[in-house]
């Protein structure tokens, strides 16, 4: 039997694909299993961080998130559901605007004619009595006004006083047919409703109006129109297109500098998301066309409407391709003007006049079939505007800089074959999933090459999306993070540098599923939302990646514990009915159940303050690889084994925790976090190990591990 020093210094390979647990330099520093961890690029692994519960979207887990940032720099998170979008604002550097009010505001100004009939449009003879209101005088004489729908509306109501008969209609200004409510009324004088009004698309200029039924003259005292609204925490309701099915071959582009968002759908019209940066008001429409191509909207070979699948908005135009009907065409708008409305009418016209003769100039709009044998899958503007199909990859050019149907090149770059999945920019590669939704391949311009070349960065952890790839994201800070969203409700995050040549991928396993994800980006570092299939419902969360303020419960609630202390947290609907975990100034106390009503009781005697957290535990674990080296196929154990910690909570190291460096009262809440740096040990492991050890991180506190050594004990089979 001999003994031999052993060491690893660090974690930076991740979780390693089985088929490369041979010897080698990323084999030293890799791992068989890394769950519910995140790998910082300098070479640690920690307990990764807890989600915090925004809202409850419902029970149906035909879900998509969608990200939103405008000019301002406002992120939104868009929730899309069966036929519905909600719309909530991303307020401070992560979370919701917390501590929001709700009431009722008149909409319709000069509701009760105090003032006349100011702010009326008046048609036929509309006479003002003082003091009692205005005399619609004769039939077909009728009083109306225009305002936009609010951002922060949620429920709504109409209703008016007046005498003999008539009619109340709102409806959509810009499209009259567009009917929200329509009521004939007849009798004494009296007060209708108040009625409920279905929901209304944000920012839809509405107008009510009261018209005369009758020749008899009729006294109006008051319309009013009264709308519920949130100052924060709340999402905005707009009515959608797409069903729950239709959801996931959604695809979406912003045009950040005009605070929009293009989204498009292979059955359905595109749909144009924008903001007014002025007024704060929001519009969500059917993209207007002109000289829109025959066939769009023209039945496809499944007897569905034909539409273009794939958008991009790349050097000002809008880009859209790949209808069903013709899977390798390309359009492109004329290029938006400066002057541009907040809604455009995007004109596709091929040709413009020119001194009597129509003709093609650089102005005009692109419509393209590439020279490809695969269906579009994706656009993405980088340097070139990057093509990807189901069976290669491609660049649209020009000689100019500018692409123009005059000065437009198509190349063929590579040919791995894409899914109908988003790219997205990562650093300074964008990435793409690859046809069978087991990949995901960097492509980057080689200047040496005078092309685009692709690698597969999912070689080192091929195994790790066996669960299918259903989404691609990228958290930028502060560990250069994608992030898979898989079909089995799992995700893969992958730690990516390419240029310090780290590519870590581990697993993010909560207690429920994951439908769907989103990051947005704050000072203090990426954010992703995710939204969760639990018990209660279908959870809106976010996932901070920088350690600040970070929390170790998933679909957790922080509350302080005011000056006269507190007993018990309400509604917690989403966590009812659960065991749920509770940790104040870095003590863990034991879990408890939440009621049927969502009351959870606290501990007595927490400190005033001080911050409790309140949600659903898990477990980091990894396990380390067979050490390397040493005489082929001896058996070997870890004789002595040592951790070093990083500002730690102390691990279980082969069901042993070290309790000789740490040994603390639960009770002592006011001394604060109970962490550790260091080293701490020895631990061992049999023979029957294979010199593997497991590391598991149970407690929902900060655990880090640097790394860990000792001595190697072998001998002979």
């Amino acid at each position: 039997m001999g003994q031999r020093e052993h060491q690893q210094l660090g974690f930076a390979g991740g979780e390693l694909s089985p088929l490369l647990h041979v010897d080698s330099e990323v084999y030293r520093k890799a791992l068989v299993l890394s769950s519910n961890t995140e790998h910082p690029r300098q070479g640690s692994v920690r307990l990764r961080g807890g989600s915090v519960f925004q809202a409850n979207v419902g029970m149906d887990p035909r879900a998509r998130l969608v990200p939103l940032r405008v000019s301002s720099g406002q992120d939104y998170v868009l929730v899309l559901t069966d036929l519905l979008m909600q719309i909530y604002s991303v307020g401070g550097q992560v979370g919701l605007p917390n501590g929001g009010s709700v009431g009722q505001v008149e909409e319709l100004l000069n509701y009760d004619f105090s003032s006349g009939l100011a702010n009326w449009t008046q048609t036929g003879a509309v006479v003002y009595i003082a003091g009692r209101g205005v005399q619609l005088q004769g039939q077909g004489s009728a009083i109306s006004q225009v305002f936009a729908w609010p951002a922060n509306a949620g429920s709504a109501t109409i209703q008016w006083t007046c005498e003999a008969w008539g009619r109340v209609q709102i409806y959509d200004n810009g499209n009259p047919s567009n009917v929200f409510f329509d009521l004939s009324f007849t009798g004494g004088r009296q007060t209708w409703g108040p009625y409920v009004l279905p929901a209304i698309p944000v920012g839809t200029n509405v107008c009510v109006k009261m018209t005369a039924n009758t020749a008899v003259w009729q006294t109006v005292s008051a319309i009013a129109l009264l709308v519920t609204t949130s100052s924060g925490g709340g999402g905005l309701n707009v009515v959608t297109p797409w069903k729950g099915g239709q959801l996931q071959q959604v695809q979406y582009a912003t045009e950040q500098g005009k605070d929009r968002l293009w989204l498009v759908h292979p059955n359905v019209p595109p749909q144009v998301l924008s903001r007014d940066p002025s007024t704060g008001n929001w519009s969500f429409m059917p993209v207007a066309f002109t000289n829109a191509p025959a066939e769009w909207g023209q039945n496809g070979p499944d007897g569905k409407p034909s539409w273009p699948s794939v958008v991009e908005v790349f050097q000002g135009r809008l880009w859209l391709a790949a209808t069903p009907k013709s899977m390798s065409t390309v359009w492109a708008s004329r290029p938006a003007s400066a002057t541009t409305p907040a809604n455009p009418v995007q004109d596709f016209g091929l040709t413009d006049l020119v001194s009597g003769t129509q003709l093609v100039t650089p102005q005009s709009a692109i419509q393209a079939k590439l020279a490809t044998k695969g269906a579009l899958r994706w656009l993405h503007g980088k340097q070139s505007l990057l093509v990807g199909t189901d069976l290669g990859e491609g660049s649209i050019t020009s000689q100019g800089g500018a692409i123009t149907p005059l000065d437009f090149q198509f190349r063929q770059e590579s040919g791995f074959g894409s899914a109908a999945v988003d790219a997205r920019d990562v650093g300074d590669q964008v990435l793409y999933v690859s046809r069978d939704r087991r990949k995901v391949r960097a492509v980057s311009y080689v200047h040496e090459e005078q092309a685009w070349i692709s690698r597969d960065v999912t070689f080192l952890g091929e195994h790790i999306t066996a669960g299918v790839i259903a989404e691609a994201h990228f958290a930028r800070d502060p560990n250069q993070t994608i992030a898979l969203v898989l079909q089995d409700g799992t995700i893969s995050f992958c730690a990516y540098d390419r240029v310090a040549q780290v590519t870590a991928w581990h697993r993010f396993a909560p207690r429920g599923q994951v439908l769907s994800a989103a990051v947005c980006e704050t000072d203090t570092g990426s954010v992703l939302w995710m939204l969760v299939a639990r018990t209660n419902g279908v959870l809106l969360e976010y996932l901070p990646m920088s350690e600040a303020g970070r929390v170790y419960l998933d679909a957790s609630v922080t509350v302080t514990i005011p000056l006269g202390g507190l007993t018990q947290i309400t509604g917690l609907t989403h966590l009812a009915n659960q065991g749920v975990s509770i940790v104040c100034n870095g003590v863990v106390y034991p879990n408890v159940m939440v009621d049927g009503t969502g009351t959870v009781q606290l501990p007595a005697g927490l400190p005033v303050l001080y911050p409790v957290t309140v949600g659903l535990s898990y477990v980091g674990r990894i396990c380390t690889l067979p050490p390397a080296g040493g005489p082929a196929r001896a058996k070997r154990r870890l004789a002595r084994i040592y951790l070093r910690l990083n500002d730690s909570a102390m691990p279980i190291v082969n069901n042993e925790r070290d309790r000789t460096n740490l040994d603390r009262s639960a009770l002592d809440v006011a001394s604060g976090p109970a962490r550790f740096s260091g080293d701490v040990g020895p631990f061992s492991c049999s023979y029957e190990s294979r010199g593997q050890i497991e590391i598991v991180m149970d407690q929902p506190l900060r655990t880090e591990i640097l790394g860990l050594f000792g001595s190697i004990d072998e001998g002979a089979v």
